[in-house]
């Protein structure tokens, strides 16, 4: 059956680049094949890839229907010889519907520690020829492979096409991993020989905008006004997780719960105390792979004939994680078990008092960038290369002479493998990238944020600020600040900073039930970057989501809203990053405020959320391994009223 326009559902970042005609045809595939959104993005993806199709995307997808078609059984039945070979406690993601399913297998608990070298190095602080920084690669305790769970990252779809079946008939698990491994790196490999950074499409065409109507016609030229950035610290509190024993680790965690106490909608003492209880702590989740559970240990709660608690299925809505600081609410009733009937969260923190806040001198322009800012092909990390998304974003940055531009990292990345053939140390890249920022961007204030992925610093959040020596600056216009940070421009405008990627790890990790009505009130659009050939004009629709029956994913702004009710940088815990929150570098807890703008590190994609007036915002990278990326701009309007900052913002995510 035909569909219109009007029952088009698609997620136009998900093809990006198609127009409505060609969501359309693909959207009428997808029904066809029986093929759920993720599969067929992520065929599409890898079979554009590999023909090389950039645009003209309409009188390409009948080849590609016919692609699919000629796939789906071949690859069916290779899937199913391979399952009727290998050990019953080992298993495949399904591919297709009628693939069949076994059970996750659990992976032994040990990391993996790898080490990145160069053939000639050296240090800055002592001047001394020495080897590249070692970094231990820090790897979670999780389930390898689930079924169950489309959110799982560590095997592709893709990968598994071109296995052989004898290829997993070692007996070792491990070496079976290896060869999924390989494979998936074989097929990057590929992704990113085939991708030409210069010959890319859609430039500078936008892809997501927040409040479009803030947008004057015309741009008036104002003023210059000087910028100030001031780092605000971060509240310092230590949190003991680090016990030997389950109950040893409720005991030490006590003393840091009762920072939230007074933090609630409700208070903890109940007026109907006789056979109402409400008790505060720490969730804890002994599996984080079951998305399912609805039995939480609560850690911290200063009661010792509670353990667990178990949710009633009245509640129509609860997103929960390990770390997470709540108040639950339900009848006495004896045993160690309770059972509880209501959730609360702790209130946010107000925002900075507007009696501290000083009238803005004119509308504010902020860029917002992600690393990596060089692609991963041979020689492209030169500064003189022709063409490199770090020569862009300075020329941009030149153009458009923002005020302030906040650059994460990672900025050498050392996901990149070409970083081992480099002429020139990791200090020497950088101290380069920067000395240019410094010599061509005068007039705008630089905020540099290092990254976890960064080889030349610190493995381990919160990070210090990257160690540079300002003497050699022409102009004091760079900031190196730590990760996290929070700073405030013009004591007006407070910004969040948080480059560690929380939200992918709350996304795959949060237990959660929605209602089937969530409907987004914010302001955004979507742009289907895709030119007409007659005119080059852009076709631009906007987008609105839908309630679906079955809600298999952890809405966008519920991440965000947990971050904001837990004050904290990175709430999650056991971590999948390596913390260590007595660090002396700062601390993961936001300071005594709320900012009035976070933004966090997504390497998947761009995302705009207004949620209870604080604006949630990511760039997405600036670069893929295997294709170009984007940037933020947004800008705050000046105003003499104390409208919140989130309602006189606009901002838009462009493609570089």
């Amino acid at each position: 059956m035909d569909i219109t326009e009007n029952e088009l559902y698609l997620n136009p970042e998900n093809f990006n680049g198609f127009n409505n005609d060609e969501l359309v045809k693909i959207q009428g595939i997808m029904k066809e094949m029986q093929l759920t959104e993720e599969e067929i993005s992520e065929q599409w993806e890898f079979y554009a890839i590999k023909n090389k199709i950039n645009d003209k995307f309409l009188s390409k997808l009948d080849a590609f229907k016919t692609h699919l078609k000629s796939n789906k059984s071949k690859l069916a039945k290779k899937v199913k010889l391979i399952e009727s070979k290998i050990d019953d406690s080992f298993s495949l993601p399904d591919i297709f519907p009628s693939s069949t399913s076994s059970e996750p297998v659990q992976t032994s608990k040990s990391n993996k520690n790898s080490k990145i070298t160069t053939a000639t190095t050296a240090s800055t602080s002592n001047n001394s020829s020495t080897s590249a920084p070692s970094r231990s690669s820090y790897k979670p305790n999780k389930v390898l492979i689930d079924v169950s769970n489309k959110k799982n990252e560590v095997i592709d779809r893709d990968s598994i096409f071109d296995i052989d079946p004898e290829d997993l008939m070692d007996i070792d698990n491990n070496q079976k991993n290896e060869k999924f491994e390989k494979q998936k790196k074989n097929k990057l490999h590929l992704k990113i020989n085939d991708f030409s950074y210069e010959n890319r499409s859609n430039v500078g065409n936008i892809v997501l905008t927040y409040n479009k109507q803030l947008i004057s016609e015309e741009i008036l030229d104002q003023p210059p006004f000087k910028i100030n950035i001031e780092s605000v610290s971060n509240v310092n509190k230590q949190i003991k997780y680090k016990s030997a024993t389950i109950e040893s680790r409720n005991k030490s965690l006590v003393e840091s719960n009762q920072h939230y106490t007074d933090q609630f909608s409700v208070p903890l003492k109940p007026e109907d105390s006789d056979s109402t209880r409400r008790v505060m702590g720490r969730v804890w989740v002994d599996d984080q792979e079951i998305q399912l559970s609805k039995r939480f240990a609560l850690l911290g709660s200063n009661q010792n004939d509670l353990s667990t608690f178990t949710l009633e299925s009245s509640i129509k809505e609860f997103s929960l994680f390990s770390g997470q600081v709540v108040m639950i609410e339900g009848k006495k009733v004896p045993g160690a078990n309770f059972f509880c009937s209501n959730i609360y969260y702790p209130k946010a923190l107000p925002f900075m008092e507007n009696e501290k806040r000083k009238d803005l001198a004119g509308d504010l322009d902020v860029f917002v960038v992600s690393g990596p800012y060089f692609t991963y092909q041979d020689n492209d990390i030169d500064l003189e290369f022709k063409a490199n998304p770090f020569k862009d974003l300075i020329d941009l940055i030149v153009t458009q002479k923002p005020h302030v531009a906040i650059l994460m990292g990672p900025f050498i990345d050392e996901d990149n493998m070409m970083i081992r053939q480099f002429h020139k140390t990791y200090d020497q890249l950088f101290k380069e990238m920067m000395l240019q920022l410094n010599s061509e961007c005068k007039s705008t204030q630089i905020l540099v944020v290092p990254s976890l992925r960064d080889v030349n610093n610190d493995y381990e959040f919160p990070q210090p600020p990257f160690t540079f020596n300002t003497n050699q600056l022409d102009k004091n216009n760079l900031h190196f600040l730590s990760n996290p940070s929070t700073v405030v421009i013009n004591q007006h405008v407070t910004i969040g900073i948080d480059n560690c990627e929380i939200y992918q790890h709350l996304d795959r990790s949060t237990n959660f039930k929605v209602n089937d009505m969530n409907t987004n009130n914010n302001p955004i659009s979507t742009t289907n970057n895709n030119k007409n050939n007659n005119n080059n004009s852009t076709t631009t629709t906007t987008t609105t989501t839908t309630a679906q029956p079955i809600n298999t994913k952890i809405p966008e702004e519920n991440i965000f809203k947990m971050i904001i009710e837990q004050q904290s940088y990175y709430p999650m815990y056991p971590s999948d990053i390596p913390i260590n929150p007595s660090s002396s570098t700062g601390s993961i807890l936001f300071p005594k405020f709320t900012p009035d703008i976070l933004l966090f590190a997504n390497s998947q994609k761009p995302i705009i959320h207004n949620v209870n007036n604080v604006l949630c915002m990511s760039s997405g990278p600036l670069v893929f391994p295997y294709k170009s990326g984007t940037y933020l701009k947004f800008t705050v309007k000046k105003s003499n009223s104390d409208q919140p900052i989130s309602q006189r913002t606009f901002a838009t995510v462009k493609n570089i």
